[in-house]
């Protein structure tokens, strides 16, 4: 069985939001996403893309009248071919751009580990809040008390009246909740 460490950047960050991940390389394209989802931090409310080369994949129901290969229909190791990067685009409004680096492993590295998070940095934004540049916007708002808009925001993203906007964003990725839940995960 082929197995990759996945290094995935979150593109345009005001600070460093990258996990690496090791995935076997036949799993289907639909269940990479759900991976992404979850060891990245988003909820799975939004369309999204992956782009390897010139070839583009996405589910079959989001463009059933484009030139998109269905994601269910594709394995990891048959879309990267033998590229060695490719990208995923996460709430095709807000545009969240990942850049997703792709590196053999070999079977002594974490040895009977199928799915494991290896190491990573950073919180993701919330849903909704605006792709890249609105996320920063936000961020500066609900560091000044003195923004008009300052207790709204908060409440919206769901901030304590006391909390801190650094112990959130960046704040410290859940690395063991992560890899709780992908040694649930069966192999593909």
């Amino acid at each position: 069985m082929k197995r990759y460490l996945l290094t995935i950047t979150l593109e345009d960050m005001p600070y460093d939001c990258w996990r690496q991940v090791m995935v076997p390389g036949e799993l289907p394209l639909d269940a990479l996403h759900l991976i992404l989802q979850h060891v990245m931090g988003w909820q799975n409310c939004h369309m999204y893309l992956f782009q390897f080369g010139k070839k583009q994949y996405s589910p079959a129901s989001d463009y059933a009248d484009s030139d998109c290969e269905d994601v269910s229909a594709s394995t990891l190791d048959k879309a990267l071919g033998k590229k060695t990067s490719f990208t995923y685009e996460y709430d095709l409004g807000d545009s969240w751009m990942h850049t997703i680096r792709v590196q053999n492993v070999k079977d002594d590295f974490e040895p009977g580990k199928i799915f494991y998070c290896v190491d990573g940095k950073g919180n993701c934004p919330p849903e909704d809040s605006g792709g890249p540049w609105g996320f920063q916007e936000m961020l500066e708002t609900v560091s000044d008390p003195d923004h008009a808009e300052f207790a709204e925001m908060r409440e919206w993203a769901g901030m304590e009246d006391e909390e801190e906007v650094s112990s959130r964003w960046p704040g410290k990725f859940p690395l063991a909740a992560i890899n709780k839940w992908l040694s649930k995960l069966k192999q593909p």
